[in-house]
């Protein structure tokens, strides 16, 4: 049963760890149109360099994240478990607001649907399962 708990802790480690290259690829696509189509950018200089920045702190920092739940350090989980329940919070006003305005693009309720339980079950495991919690107070 050890070796279960073990893999689920290092299951929600490389899905953070995704998370945070999700953000360091969408900064590096976003230098690449920043050089090469500066002229069609849509943003100013500065929004363009704000969304850089705050794309290559991001994934830096759910890097380091996915490190501390991997080593099992009780502040990573936490902080997981923090921003698992912002992004579910995120996600249904996201939900609601697509099913007011009667959007047609289904498939974004699908995903936001996936997200959300994903999101559920980190935070359930993290937050509510015993023997997890145990895990990182050893």
């Amino acid at each position: 049963m050890k070796n279960i708990n073990k893999n689920i802790i290092k299951a929600i480690s490389v899905l953070v760890f995704i998370f945070g290259i999700s953000f360091l690829v969408s900064s590096i696509y976003g230098l690449y149109s920043l050089i090469t189509m500066f002229s069609t950018f849509s943003a100013s200089l500065p929004e363009a360099i704000m969304y850089l920045l705050w794309n290559t702190v991001a994934g830096v920092f759910f890097i380091y994240l996915s490190i501390g739940i991997w080593k099992k350090k009780n502040w990573a989980r936490i902080s997981v478990i923090l921003l698992s329940a912002v992004n579910l919070f995120d996600g249904l006003s996201s939900m609601i607001i697509s099913l007011i305005r009667n959007s047609s693009e289904t498939w974004i309720l699908w995903l936001n649907l996936v997200i959300l339980i994903i999101e559920l079950l980190i935070i359930y495991t993290l937050l509510l399962n015993k023997k997890i919690k145990k895990e990182f107070r050893a």
